[in-house]
């Protein structure tokens, strides 16, 4: 099949084209015609050229890719399978401006797809009438090969712990609260680690203040994007993987940890809580006190660290994922 997937423009490290990549080489792989493009700039027309003359498209993120693809719907035969992002649940459908337009997207999609059955059971219950069209896709992930040395990047001596959040600098991955809970475990103990951010800066006003702040704390760095290839890389010389996001669908950078057995420190939301399983891989936290005490217990304990080094061997296969996918788009041949 000729199949077109439409994500939002981006910095291509961020979760949406990690996603997208993966989607497109597993359905590669499968012997479809992949192209992947994005909608325009706000006021700029649709060239139906750039979809590729597709037979299927693939929305990845109803309000962002969603809603254009349907205002222009210049052939609305075209089976469109939207991909709910996890700021289209948990933040777009409470905003009163935003839940209508994403709500028409849902209703107007051949399927929508999620990864995350915990929250899929949720939207399931409040929209009851769309249930029969949601569908859970198997997640995957695949490792790149690149060499990436984490240690020069932020000149960090030997033998110092490294937590490493991989997130891109913006609100919803609310970097700045983080770094503040770290300055809380910095004056317990200070010189005991280092604190590394990676990712793009995706606002501009955000990343200045996170950048001010990071400048008066010479125990955290953001040596800026990590290339997607070497993110393995990086990864397996981190003693600890973070995320402190206020909304998760289902974090590629958690799911890449687990699947490479670093173990995981993150906030306590469903979009984290289907990956870290506390004690096993990882520890959860909902606020600040359980913050602290998690992440004392994992600075101060390589021996505990160890024991949540579990590799999820097989849980993320990304020839499983492509499978499961591949056989949805058939179903619209």
């Amino acid at each position: 099949m000729r199949i077109g997937i439409c994500v939002p423009e981006q910095h291509r490290t961020t979760g949406n084209w990690v996603t997208a990549g993966r989607f497109a080489l597993g359905l590669s792989r499968h012997g479809h015609e992949v192209r992947l493009f994005s909608p325009p700039a706000e006021g700029e027309p649709w060239e139906e050229k750039q979809c590729g003359n597709p037979e299927l498209v693939i929305l990845i993120h109803a309000e962002r890719c969603g809603r254009p693809w349907f205002a222009w719907a210049a052939r609305p035969e075209i089976p469109a399978l939207v991909f709910l992002s996890g700021t289209d649940v948990n933040e777009g459908l409470a905003d009163r401006t935003q839940a209508p337009l994403i709500e028409e997207v849902m209703a107007r999609s051949a399927l929508l797809l999620m990864q995350n059955p915990l929250i899929l059971a949720d939207l399931r219950s409040r929209y009851p009438a769309l249930s029969p069209r949601m569908l859970d896709l198997p997640a995957g992930t695949l490792a790149g090969s690149a060499a990436w040395d984490l240690r020069a990047s932020a000149s960090i001596a030997d033998g110092l712990p490294i937590f490493l959040c991989p997130a891109g600098i913006r609100p919803v991955k609310a970097v700045l609260e983080l770094l503040e809970l770290f300055e809380l475990l910095h004056r317990r103990h200070p010189g005991s680690f280092h604190l590394l951010f990676c990712g793009p800066c995706l606002d501009d006003a955000y990343g200045r203040r996170f950048l001010a702040r990071l400048r008066r704390r010479p125990w955290a760095h953001w040596p800026g994007v990590i290339p997607r290839e070497a993110m393995a890389g990086a990864m397996g010389q981190a003693d600890l993987i973070l995320n402190h996001s206020r909304s998760e669908s289902l974090s590629n950078a958690l799911i890449e940890a687990a699947s490479l057995g670093r173990p995981m420190l993150a906030r306590d939301i469903p979009g984290n809580r289907l990956i870290v399983r506390p004690g096993e891989n990882g520890l959860l936290y909902r606020n600040e006190p359980e913050f602290l005490e998690a992440a004392e217990k994992l600075l101060l304990d390589p021996a505990l660290r160890r024991t949540l080094s579990r590799k999820d061997e097989g849980r993320y296969g990304f020839e499983a994922e492509a499978d499961a996918l591949s056989a949805i788009c058939l179903r619209f041949r």
